[in-house]
């Protein structure tokens, strides 16, 4: 009998999967942010000009100054994070679990 492969992480529940504690408390903001604001459709779209760190899009800057973290985040981490959320939008949970 085979053993049973421990079962993925639910959906924005990144403690388990080995980051620091500041990277994990960072995309769980982001995460939960745009659960919060119901923006999953906005993080699906291509950002465009100026990328994360200097959208002018509204969507994305809501996205970003309603983070319960902001003023501990650079402008670099922002935009990683971002990504980061962009590839769950677009592609799912899990294939960003297998990434």
């Amino acid at each position: 009998m085979a053993a049973s492969a421990a079962a993925a992480p639910a959906p924005g529940e990144f403690q388990s999967l080995g980051y620091s504690k500041s990277m994990t408390e960072g995309l769980k903001d982001f995460y939960d942010t745009i659960t919060r604001l119901n923006m999953w459709s906005a993080m699906a779209k291509e950002v465009g000009e100026g990328g994360y760190m200097f959208s002018e899009d509204p969507n994305i800057n809501t996205i970003i100054n309603s983070t319960d973290g902001l003023n501990n985040y650079s402008g670099s981490a922002i935009g990683g994070y971002m990504r980061e959320m962009q590839y769950i939008a677009q592609h799912g949970w899990d294939a960003w679990l297998d990434s």
